[in-house]
């Protein structure tokens, strides 16, 4: 009976192992001959940045690096992977990776291109294209040993995997990594950063990766491998793969695969698309518009601006004359810098959305304008991928006075017109000359100052 029982026993924890083995599926790989269907995936340069929401610097590196995907390599030519330090979205491989590279050494910000060139801190004065030089000798001199193709699906969380290799690489310390990443994680952290671009949420093989990579030139390495991932936005989602030689750190081969294949829209404010530089306005009211480039199906989008009470205040949202009141609804709430347009008709294309009007409240050389929400959305209340060149970093507000605010108010209006009206026919010479309304300079205050300053009334 004794023996009975064992069995029994025996056969019932056999029975768990395997009722639990069927919730956590074994990733199986295999190795064979060439295939001749292969076609390989996009082979970026990886750029690791090691950031954290608390490091006061970390933004101008983060807004570098924006720089670079707007201006310089617009193609996927590099692929940024954030990994964040002791903040919302830090995770247990991301220290891993710090320790692997000796971030904690060097501090935060660093940047690690391609395995092997470490660049850490920034400059001070900031500048757009700190890393542009060391981007492009990165892309010039990539090395890959292998071919990778990759191709993700969201049900069920997986991707498969093919690598083909160039060459023999079986005596060589190398590893297999994978990241799956989320673009336009929205959190405002302590340091004014509200936007993270590529933050690493997930790396099914680990830190290291899957170790002992063992293959010979023309052999196909292919896997299938589930991941666990939480997110209602799968456009946003991106998957890296790349090989690693553990030793020298160098990366040897790349794939890359976006949920989305649709090119990003491109929302910026002002009259023209502008990433650096100074956005002139004046004191009192100033109309500024928001724009996109490159829309596809837009049905909505909601943002929120920081508010800043001492050098400006929110006055009126209303939709663009170009888009055109029957075709949209704008709510706008000044109090909380909360701005929501739906659209009737979805917008594609280059189009003006709405006009913005903010009265700057004093002279300024530079007024940080930031927006700390955005959303955008197509027709099925699915968010579209999108890039926004936020005024914080490299663009600004430069406030002068406003000429027509005769009597200082912050606003030009009535109390202006009646101002002028009292110097009205005075000269130069005149002792009650008040050279603030000689518009034109002529040393006379006439109908030309007059008719200027009716032009210029706020409505």
């Amino acid at each position: 009976m004794k023996n009975v029982s064992k069995i029994v026993a025996l056969m019932t924890l056999f029975s768990l192992v395997i009722f639990g083995l069927s919730f956590f599926p074994v990733n199986d790989f295999k190795i064979y001959a060439s295939d001749d269907d292969f076609t390989p995936s996009p082979s970026p340069l990886i750029v690791e940045q090691f950031t954290g929401a608390w490091c006061g610097w970390c933004p101008i590196a983060s807004a570098c690096l924006d720089w670079e995907k707007l201006v310089e390599f617009k193609n996927d030519e590099f692929v940024r992977l954030a990994f964040h330090n002791k903040d919302q979205m830090s995770i247990a491989e991301g220290g891993e990776r710090e320790d692997l590279y000796g971030v904690k050494k060097v501090g935060w910000p660093t940047v690690i291109i391609g395995g092997i060139k470490k660049i850490s801190g920034v400059y001070n004065p900031p500048r757009a294209d700190m890393y542009s030089i060391d981007i492009k000798e990165g892309i010039a001199n990539l090395k890959s040993i292998v071919d990778i193709s990759i191709k993700g699906s969201s049900e069920p969380k997986q991707f498969e995997l093919k690598m083909k290799a160039k060459e023999d690489f079986g005596k060589r310390n190398i590893s297999l990594v994978a990241v799956i990443y989320e673009d336009w994680v929205n959190f405002l952290g302590p340091n004014g950063e509200a936007f993270h671009r590529n933050v690493v949420k997930n790396m099914p093989y680990g830190s290291s990766g899957r170790t002992g990579i063992k293959l010979k030139a023309g052999q196909i390495y292919e896997e299938t491998r589930k991941f666990a991932l939480q997110t209602k936005n799968w456009n946003n989602i991106g998957i890296v793969v790349f090989l690693q030689d553990m030793d020298t750190k160098q990366m040897l081969g790349s794939g890359l695969f976006k949920y989305s294949n649709v090119a990003p829209a491109i929302f910026y404010w002002g009259d023209q698309f502008q990433l650096l530089g100074e956005v002139n306005a004046k004191t009192c009211n100033n109309k500024v518009k928001f724009s996109v480039q490159n829309a596809s199906g837009l049905a909505e989008i909601f943002l929120k601006v920081k508010l800043d009470v001492l050098n400006f205040d929110l006055i009126d949202a209303v939709v663009s004359p170009e888009i055109g009141t029957d075709k949209a609804i704008i709510d706008f709430n000044p109090s909380i810098g909360e701005i929501r347009i739906n659209f009737k008709e979805p917008v594609s294309g280059n189009r003006e959305l709405f006009v913005l009007t903010i009265k700057f409240k004093q002279k300024a050389e530079a007024v940080i304008f930031q927006i700390v929400q955005f959303v955008a959305l197509d027709k099925s209340a699915s968010a579209t991928p999108f890039e926004l060149v936020d005024l914080r970093n490299f663009s600004y507000f430069k406030v002068e006075d406003n000429p027509y605010d005769i009597d200082s108010t912050l606003s030009v209006d009535e109390g202006d017109v009646s101002a002028l009206l009292k110097k009205f026919g005075s000269f130069k010479r005149d002792k009650d000359f008040n050279k603030k309304c000689d518009f034109n300079k002529d040393g006379r205050v006439d109908l030309k100052d007059l008719t200027e300053l009716l032009i210029n009334l706020e409505s």
